[in-house]
């Protein structure tokens, strides 16, 4: 039979201790973690891309329809398979897959602009027209973007800012990133849809996090995606 005579023991020790100099339990404070910063001239760090790289992130999201609320998680995968120089920066190609399956692709153009989304699908692949801007350069805290354009049959419209340097926690780390604050308005034939998103970028890694909300007629989505690990080549 258990006899807890060690942990009444100790109990009466720290009992006995309390109110003397030193004996008061001092949890250690976390790491100061120095706010990111990236030069003019080297935000390429921010998207680092060759062939062969890879990401994987968890991924959360519930979606609301007609009343119903569906939840889901699971891990996707983001892998570099193609890198082609474009004028004076670089086109990339990335197949998301799930479970070992190619699920979708994606292409996206990096120069010292900005970035910027090109396409997406496997099938019926999805343009931008012009490229949809994620993000543009020089990196300034507060410095405000926007964007119009199409995609497929959908009128789109970004209004976004550059947060600056903001921690933000992975299954890796917790590290300072870019944030990137964006509002999206979709608008397809009658059907509307407004998105808010934030996306973090780690410089040398890439995309750590992503946390977005959107809502439209008859309907809601929550979507989280959180850096697990990553592999470079």
């Amino acid at each position: 039979m258990f006899k807890p005579a060690i942990g009444l023991a100790c109990l009466a020790i720290l009992a006995g201790c309390a109110g003397k100099p030193g004996s008061e339990y001092v949890p250690v404070p976390p790491s100061k973690i120095e706010p990111v910063t990236v030069k003019s001239g080297d935000e390429a760090v921010l998207f680092p891309a060759k062939v062969g790289d890879e990401w994987v992130y968890e991924i959360e999201n519930a979606i609301q329809r007609n009343g119903r609320v569906a939840q889901g998680q699971g891990f996707i995968n983001l892998k570099v398979v193609k890198v082609e120089t474009v004028g004076d920066g670089k086109r990339i190609t990335l197949d998301l897959s799930s479970k070992g399956r190619v699920q979708d692709r994606q292409v996206w153009l990096l120069n010292n602009k900005g970035l910027y989304q090109v396409s997406l699908g496997l099938k019926g692949e999805r343009t931008f027209s012009p490229p949809l801007i994620a993000i543009q350069f020089p990196v300034e805290a507060g410095k405000k973007f926007s964007w119009s354009g199409k995609s497929g049959k959908s009128d789109m419209a970004v209004n976004a800012v550059i947060v600056g340097a903001a921690e933000v926690d992975t299954a890796e780390k917790r590290m300072s990133a870019i944030q990137v604050d964006s509002k999206y308005t979709i608008r397809t034939g009658k059907s509307f849809e407004r998105t808010e998103r934030s996306v973090w970028f780690e410089p040398g890694i890439g995309i750590v996090r992503i946390k977005e909300t959107s809502t439209r007629t008859g309907g809601a989505a929550d979507l989280t995606l959180t850096l697990a690990k990553h592999n470079f080549k």
